[in-house]
């Protein structure tokens, strides 16, 4: 296993990895507006690279940073402390961003995430993902965290800023430079900037194959009282190529079930509500002695989306949506399970034993009363040899597995909604990855001797989490400080893994 980490300008850094030779990537940029990093995130975006740059300053105003006053990035050394305007100075400091624009190329000079507009923003990560397009593999993944910002208030100010605050030598500089920005766009309005960078994404060439919610269950209260709490941000999936690869597997997810409560138990029955009459609701009367099983499951009651394989199966029986010619199919393919089996001599234990395949789902395929289920293929092919049956195709047809819901014995497709807790880590100042997000993310779209690319390493969780999964890995940050924390925090130099720092 191979670590390497680069310390230098990420667009730079990029450029000394090979096209077509990272397995995936997981990152999440500096959101737009939202903190100031250290002094050496300060780094030169477009213009002419052989110019002889002769820098203007150029003030605007921006949102508070995180931390409040004791945030050693806010303060720096403005004013010195105990002083009358020490409180003046440290306010005028957090409410102004300063870069500088070159008179002669107009190159920008300032930190990712806090340029004059969105759409500078925007576009310089489309500079960098235009690297990551190109170092990503044809089979390769891109999971991109990324969040919004506010206009106004805790966000970027999108009144046209006023002149007197944008100086250049102690002068006012044009009304038309970068910080007369969003126009139209009111106080207090979301920017869409996950939807701003997606379309750069899209621009580039990458294929969007899921939009993912991340709902942090922990989430940070609100003091707002005009609209709700932010509870969730992106992750997008990106691809170069329409197929790719994907471990669906590697990610699934327990099946939730409820207890089966006992036909016979008429005093817990009534205690639920009593009984259902499915002549009423229009329910196949063959089918009531089974809703007497069924009625105390959550499932079979309500909008529960989860249930065993057989309560979603009788569920759809129960429907009555299906045809006479497809609930026959079903009841028979049912019976040449039961038949299958009895004839093989085999128990369900045994059956578990020899394909691997777990005890209790196998009961869902062989049960004796309504509560069955449909094999999956692999299912199919696993017990095939075994019980002599025939070809998959043949007897579950396209009608039937339309029809009913199959299980995966490693459990289900976990969706585009994880809620994953957030994380603390002691020693970043900002918002760090939750190492479940990108070991969900790698697990998934990493193959096990693949490469990991975050181009903004930050606090290493990327890096740490590849480690744990032995997977190789190619870290990026422009701070210094960011590359030793990842090393402290991964215990690089590890004498069991190669590792590399490159300065570029």
């Amino acid at each position: 296993m191979k670590v390497v980490l680069i310390h230098g300008h990420v667009v730079d850094a990029l450029k000394q990895i090979p096209s077509d030779s990272v397995d995936c990537v997981i990152t999440s940029p500096p959101y737009y507006g939202l903190r100031k990093y250290p002094e050496d995130a300060n780094v030169i975006w477009g213009g002419d690279p052989n110019c002889e740059h002769e820098w203007e300053s150029l003030e605007t105003k921006r949102p508070n940073l995180s931390g409040g006053k004791d945030n050693p990035y806010a303060k720096e050394k403005l004013a010195i402390k105990g002083t009358d305007n020490y409180k003046e100075q440290v306010d005028y400091h957090k409410r102004v961003t300063v870069s500088s624009f070159c008179k002669k190329c107009g190159a920008w000079y300032g930190q990712l995430g806090l340029e004059p507009t969105p759409e500078m923003y925007v576009e310089h990560l489309g500079m960098i993902f235009k690297e990551v397009y190109r170092v990503l593999k044809p089979t390769g993944t891109f999971w991109l965290n990324i969040g919004d910002t506010y206009s106004g208030g805790s966000g970027h100010n999108v009144e046209r800023i006023n002149p007197k605050i944008a100086r250049t030598d102690g002068k006012v500089t044009d009304s038309e430079r970068p910080q007369r920005r969003l126009k139209g766009i009111p106080r207090k309005c979301m920017l869409c900037i996950p939807e701003r960078v997606l379309f750069k994404c899209l621009e580039i060439g990458f294929i969007l194959r899921n939009k993912i919610i991340w709902y942090k269950p922990n989430h940070m209260p609100s003091s707002v009282k005009d609209r709700l709490t932010n509870t969730w941000e992106y992750v997008y999936l990106l691809t170069k190529k329409q197929k790719y690869y994907f471990n669906l597997d590697a990610i699934r997810v327990p099946y939730v079930t409820f207890e089966k409560e006992r036909k016979h138990d008429i005093k817990r029955m009534l205690k639920y509500g009593g009984f259902l009459n499915p002549v009423k609701i229009g329910y196949e009367s063959k089918y009531a002695n089974t809703l007497i099983g069924a009625f105390n499951s959550k499932f079979l009651k309500s909008d529960v989306k989860t249930g065993s394989p057989a309560q979603r199966t009788i569920k759809v029986l129960m429907s009555g949506k299906l045809t006479t010619k497809v609930r026959r199919a079903i009841e028979g393919l049912a019976n040449y399970l039961r038949m299958k089996k009895k004839q093989s001599g085999y128990t369900i234990k045994e059956l578990a034993e020899l394909t691997g395949i777990k005890k209790t789902t196998l009961e869902h395929y062989f049960r004796n009363d309504e509560w069955f289920a449909i094999p999956d293929k692999g299912a199919w092919e696993a017990l095939k040899p075994l019980l002599g049956l025939g070809e998959y195709e043949d007897f579950v047809t396209e009608e039937i597995r339309s029809a009913l819901p199959q299980i995966h014995p490693l459990g289900k497709n976990p969706g585009d909604m994880w809620s994953i807790n957030t994380e603390p880590f002691p020693e970043a100042h900002f918002a760090v990855f939750p190492t479940e997000l990108v070991r969900r993310c790698m697990k998934a779209g990493c193959p096990p001797d693949g490469t990991v690319l975050d181009p903004f390493v930050g606090s290493g969780t990327t890096v740490k989490v590849a480690i744990e999964l032995r997977r190789n890995v190619i870290g990026i940050d422009v701070v210094k400080e960011y590359i030793k924390m990842t090393m402290r925090r991964c215990n690089l130099p590890n004498p069991f893994i190669e590792f590399k720092l490159i300065t570029c």
